[in-house]
């Protein structure tokens, strides 16, 4: 069984739009603002990200495929085992000094009954747009 969803929200983050896409870009140090969350870098553009703890770890193996600075969009393939498909945002510019954060994911969970699916819809949502609101507490 596998369950596919999409997430896709918008966030204000009170940061200049350079800062924060600077930021979401760093993706070692994500695990300062995504909560319970380790990166670890196994190339140039991919990475591991292990959220949870100890065994209880879940891996999310990604692969940056596209990147544009100038646009400030990073699009990012998810490469399994457990989690498939796509993630990736953008970030625009508000204000001088604070920007909104479009983050979106297409992804494929296998081994979850599909009645769970709006529950893990919901937990991955809040995850996401409780991490964004950590990022200008670095």
């Amino acid at each position: 069984m596998a369950v596919n969803f999409n997430i896709s929200f918008s966030r204000y983050v009170p940061l200049e739009c350079e800062e924060a896409y600077k930021l979401l870009c760093d993706w070692e140090d994500h695990g300062r603002w995504v909560p319970f969350t380790k990166v670890e870098m196994t190339g140039e553009d991919s990475f591991v990200a292990r959220t949870g703890f100890g065994f209880l770890s879940l891996c999310d193996n990604m692969v940056v495929t596209e990147r544009d600075d100038e646009a400030k969009t990073v699009e990012i393939e998810k490469t399994g085992p457990y989690l498939r498909g796509t993630a990736g945002f953008t970030v625009k510019r508000f204000d001088g000094d604070s920007c909104v954060v479009v983050w979106r994911e297409n992804i494929t969970v296998p081994y979850v009954p599909k009645f769970l699916r709006s529950s893990l819809s919901v937990a991955t949502t809040f995850l996401f747009q409780r991490a964004l609101k950590n990022l200008p507490k670095r």
